[in-house]
């Protein structure tokens, strides 16, 4: 089951298409795709000084009551129903953020859905539709020094980098409070935490769906949801267990450095192992067929930056091997 939703051939037999991007949105990423780090490096955080100056106080662990069990659900794909929960969101103290991206039809990761939990609400964004308006938008409150914005792990803030050029203030990583807490020197799941805590299974069949296809089915987007909603519950019951750690032991060097650090993609080389395997498998002069297999190689690796498709999209092995 697991890894038939995990291919896109698949779902695109049942009739789900790949949704592309907006023309500007294309446009910027072909440059991310043709940019070198130097590009990166001039990119900053807006507020530095606030980001440093962050402190967990009192107000952070303040109890929310009456929160509902059945909390509202959106499926944000307009302009305006991005706008409505961004009213909501700004007047919130906490917001439970989580992403999900795909690789499949793409040069480089993109950010496809973006989740993000309320006390009243659970909204899952769609990125790749909203893709021109999340920086406008969602940033103002992303760098809301009021709002506390809780993730597990820091992985996804390059992906806002990367494709939203956004940036976070007041920013947690609870792994990293969860991990430090228990004192463990290895990075706990998310799916042992939401056991520890809420005492409920992470069900991951859907995990690797690929997410640029729409429409996405219903399980998809109820999985992606539960991402953003375990982990704030998982923090109200945090903020009661772990209220004294939290204020007076817990080091916010990590989260702090993590939102100032600034993301750079990393560097595609020339695979020379698959051209080693190739050249076990044929009779053919060495160095005269890996100097033609790194000169096809770069020719892929350019044709694909510039269309923001996957190299194997231009070319793939076993086409490699029939020229070789």
């Amino acid at each position: 089951m697991e890894a038939r939703i995990a291919t896109a051939g698949h779902w695109r037999k049942q009739g789900l298409k790949v949704l592309t991007l907006p023309p500007s949105a294309q446009l910027h990423r072909i440059s991310l795709n043709a940019s070198n780090d130097s590009y990166f490096a001039s990119r900053q955080h807006p507020s530095p000084a606030k980001a440093q100056d962050f402190k967990l106080g009192k107000r952070h662990i303040l109890p929310i009551y009456d929160i509902p069990n059945n909390k509202v659900f959106m499926y944000i794909d307009t302009i305006d129903d991005l706008k409505f929960a961004c009213d909501i969101m700004k007047c919130k103290p906490e917001i439970a953020c989580d992403v999900e991206g795909d690789y499949r039809f793409t040069y480089n990761m993109i950010t496809c859905l973006i989740q993000l939990s309320v006390d009243s609400h659970d909204f899952v964004i769609d990125a790749i539709k909203l893709y021109e308006y999340i920086k406008e938008l969602l940033e103002p409150i992303f760098l809301n020094g009021s709002i506390l914005k809780i993730f597990f792990g820091t992985c996804d803030l390059p992906w806002f980098q990367r494709d939203f050029n956004v940036f976070f203030n007041s920013f947690i990583d609870f792994q990293h409070v969860y991990d430090k807490y228990n004192g463990r020197s290895t990075l706990s799941s998310f799916a042992s935490v939401v056991k520890d805590f809420l005492q409920k299974d992470v069900d991951k069949t859907w995990q690797r769906f690929p997410w640029q296809l729409r429409k996405i089915p219903n399980e998809a987007l109820n999985y992606a949801r539960q991402d953003s909603q375990f982990l704030f519950d998982i923090w109200q019951l945090a903020k009661k267990k772990y209220q004294n750690f939290l204020l007076t032991e817990y080091d916010l060097k990590h989260d702090i450095n993590a939102v100032l650090k600034v993301y750079k993609f990393p560097k595609r080389v020339i695979p020379e192992n698959k051209f080693e395997s190739i050249y076990k498998d044929k009779k053919m002069v060495y160095n005269t067929h890996k100097n033609l297999y790194c000169a096809l190689y770069d020719w892929c690796n350019t044709t694909a930056k510039l269309r923001d498709v996957p190299i194997t999209q231009i070319f793939n092995e076993d086409e490699l091997r029939k020229l070789l």
